[in-house]
């Protein structure tokens, strides 16, 4: 008999295979969170809360640890600090400090602790509790006046200031390096009546700040400090 025609067979598709799900891109990691005002200290000397950090965790919470009796020399190893040869005079009771992107009297017998542009000084004696600090903010900011006036914001509500008052606030304070802006105020660190004073300056278009932080029963020697480090700094970088 002959072959009937071919039949009509219509095949069916191949079983799909296993769905792969082609994840989106990562988005680009966003930039860090810029503080408004880095202002207030570097972590060896104050606690840290960073718009505004706190003050002293070396000061406040060591306590007299590490601390001579005598207040005897304390620079540190690694301080960029040089010797007497070759340096400007300086007032009894200071030492020449020469950093990375400035010189300036330094109080006798405090301990420097440099990091990068920012050097921060403890006084060593025995029940004292102070420091002066210098640090480099950056250039992002409108005037040493807006960025002070919006960290003085930030501090009345930090718990890192209990009992945060201002007592004063200058914007318009004159100064070698052109107009700077200055913020006193007092604060309780661990029980701890505690006033400080910074002043902000800009020089070479970098904004910078210059910060004394001392238990109260100290303050008024220790503004001599502040004073002197100031008439005395030399910006260099």
């Amino acid at each position: 008999a002959s072959a009937g025609p071919p039949h009509n067979v219509t095949l069916e598709p191949p079983p799909a295979g296993p769905t792969v799900v082609t994840p989106p891109p990562a988005p680009p990691p966003s930039p860090p969170a810029r503080v408004p005002w880095a202002l207030l200290v570097p972590a060896g000397i104050f606690a840290a809360a960073l718009v505004v950090a706190a003050v002293a965790i070396v000061l406040f919470t060591n306590g007299d640890e590490n601390r001579s009796g005598k207040g005897g020399p304390g620079t540190s190893s690694s301080a960029p600090s040089t010797s007497q040869s070759g340096q400007t005079s300086v007032p009894g009771g200071y030492t020449p400090y020469k950093g990375s992107s400035f010189t300036a009297a330094a109080p006798e017998g405090w301990k420097a602790e440099p990091e990068g542009d920012d050097v921060t000084f403890t006084d060593q004696t025995k029940g004292v509790v102070r420091g002066l600090a210098i640090q480099r903010l950056g250039t992002s900011f409108q005037s040493p006046g807006d960025g002070l006036a919006s960290a003085i914001g930030q501090m009345k509500n930090d718990p890192g200031y209990p009992d945060f008052t201002q007592e004063s606030f200058d914007r318009n304070v004159p100064y070698k390096y052109g107009p700077a802006a200055e913020l006193q105020f007092t604060f309780t660190k661990n029980g701890t009546p505690s006033r400080a004073k910074v002043r902000v300056f800009r020089s070479g278009g970098v904004f910078y700040q210059v910060l004394l932080v001392t238990d109260r029963a100290h303050w008024d020697e220790s503004v001599t400090y502040y004073e002197t480090f100031l008439q005395s700094l030399t910006m260099t970088g």
